[in-house]
């Protein structure tokens, strides 16, 4: 497993994670942080990025919790979004619609075809490890 996810796992499983000095999955997205904890505890799939960042994405049902990849911010928390949340104004500017809307769904095709939606473009695509 790559360095790093079990960390991520365990941390969670002991209530609690590191949030990126950045992160905006709570204020942005409407996520509390139970709900980040449930998909970092419990993740259907986990995935690093292709992108040079090598950022995680932990998956559950159609929610993901996204994690810096190695150096001296990994396994924290960048942001995390899908139907437990909402858009958010990023989410707003990629998709279209009002800040308030729920947050869409994020599947494993999604993840792994680099089709998620930023207001740059898209998330690269990842490789699922776990």
């Amino acid at each position: 497993m790559v360095a790093g996810v079990s960390d991520v796992i365990e941390r969670a499983q002991n209530g609690e994670f590191k949030k990126h000095l950045d992160y905006h999955g709570d204020t942005r997205h409407g996520f509390t942080d139970e709900r980040v904890m449930e998909i970092l505890k419990n993740p259907d799939a986990v995935y690093q990025s292709t992108g040079t960042g090598e950022r995680l994405t932990f998956r559950q049902g159609e929610d993901i919790v996204v994690v810096d990849g190695p150096g001296n911010t990994q396994g924290q928390a960048i942001t995390a979004y899908g139907p437990s949340g909402i858009k958010g104004k990023s989410g707003a500017e990629a998709l279209g619609g009002k800040v308030t809307d729920p947050g869409v769904p994020v599947t494993h095709e999604d993840i792994v075809n680099g089709s998620i939606p930023t207001k740059g473009g898209y998330r690269a695509p990842a490789v699922q490890i776990r």
